[in-house]
């Protein structure tokens, strides 16, 4: 069992039209590069986004083949969710998931500019099992575990394989109230008693590191090869070029904060959120995405000559699974 407040969550938890009210409005421009995705303000992001570990939940599925360590949340839904995969964990429900399928992805509603925002792009949804659950495939043939399932409503979550027709959506859990005019069945909310206050949980800190040409460098500005690495206390890293007479130097102030996001300046001179692994200015740019350590280097002819600018790629938004 466990001793979360699930009554005092669901109490708390907003509807679908209340969530940016809830959740924290915030500006964002369109991706350039990326049809129906949205670039998000770095400073909600850095204040209400927070990382969840996820190796305390040992049969928690894997992404693409690959454990997944941490995922990207709203720091309102994250404790609810870790609730959620401790009684999934202990019942063994975890174990009938395929695969994890992401969380944080700042987008429109089916990637189509114009309409709404996804719950997604705060945070407070996470989907599974997409190969066998996706838009539209009819209840009767949805392959997700329906005790999983049934878990997830009992706790609070709204699951989007109630949608119908089109809409519906069997792999997506939101944290929101069941959308006006769906039939939710007799156990959703089942956790919820008399309610008490909430009591927040703190995120895992990640302490990401940073390493410029192999050697790890801490909080300041670091210059090298005409590229400036800033390191923030948080743990952000900001790339973008040198002024040209700087000259190359290391800092060494220490991490404090368990933020992942990478940003690097584009050649619009536009900040864009970076992950993955490209080069950048000559250099190049490594970021793990098991540690979210970031490496950064020189590029060689070969890798020069194999892999494509940064500039040219899609960027990837942080949290993006």
């Amino acid at each position: 069992m466990t001793s979360f407040d699930f009554a005092a969550a669901i109490q708390a938890r907003p509807s679908d039209a209340d969530l940016p009210i809830a959740l924290g409005r915030f500006s964002y421009r369109e991706s350039p590069t990326q049809r129906g995705a949205v670039i998000p303000d770095p400073a909600w992001a850095g204040t209400h986004l927070v990382q969840v570990n996820l190796t305390q939940f040992p049969d928690f599925p894997t992404s693409s083949g690959r454990r997944v360590q941490h995922l990207t949340m709203h720091r309102q839904v994250a404790p609810v969710f870790i609730a959620t995969m401790q009684l999934a964990q202990q019942r063994g429900l975890l174990k009938t998931l395929h695969e994890y399928n992401g969380c944080y992805v700042a987008r429109h509603m089916g990637w189509t500019p114009g309409r709404p925002l996804s719950v997604h792009s705060w945070a407070a949804a996470v989907d599974f099992d997409a190969a066998t659950n996706g838009y539209g495939v009819p209840f009767g043939r949805m392959q997700i575990n329906k005790d999983f399932v049934r878990l997830m409503e009992e706790c609070g979550w709204t699951w989007g394989g109630r949608w119908t027709s089109s809409y519906a959506d069997g792999m997506h859990f939101q944290w929101s109230d069941p959308l006006p005019g769906t039939v939710v069945p007799t156990w959703q909310d089942a956790m919820a008693k008399t309610a008490t206050p909430l009591k927040p949980v703190s995120p895992t800190p990640i302490k990401r590191r940073v390493f410029v040409n192999g050697q790890p460098v801490g909080v300041g500005r670091t210059v090298t090869d005409g590229v400036a690495v800033l390191l923030s206390k948080d743990g952000s890293a900001w790339l973008q070029p040198a002024d040209g007479h700087e000259a190359a130097v290391a800092a060494t102030g220490a991490v404090d904060g368990n933020s992942t996001r990478v940003t690097l300046l584009d050649q619009a001179d536009v900040w864009v959120p970076f992950s993955g692994r490209a080069i950048y200015r000559g250099l190049m740019v490594n970021l793990n995405p098991t540690t979210y350590d970031l490496h950064v280097r020189p590029a060689t002819a070969e890798e020069r000559a194999s892999s494509g600018s940064w500039s040219n790629l899609p960027h990837v938004l942080i949290g993006l699974q």
